[in-house]
């Protein structure tokens, strides 16, 4: 069990993410939508701004006036 949250721990520091993962999103070639509410707490808004400029083909909806219930 110790084995098991130490290995999540572990992976959820984004310096020990697989190496190249983030630099990859640019092989990605299908259509992606990015979309996010403007007042999301959990998620920072910059960091669908991020993506989006990564995937070459991404359309960035930034929902205003909402957090993460803008889908409903």
């Amino acid at each position: 069990m110790m084995d098991l949250i130490a290995a999540s721990t572990k992976a959820g520091y984004a310096a020990n993410a697989a190496e190249g993962t983030y630099n990859r999103l640019r092989d990605i070639k299908i259509p992606v939508l990015v979309a996010q509410g403007h007042r999301e707490v959990m998620i920072p808004t910059a960091n669908s701004y991020h993506l989006s400029q990564k995937l070459p083909n991404a359309w960035l909806l930034i929902y205003p006036n909402s957090g993460d219930g803008f889908l409903f």
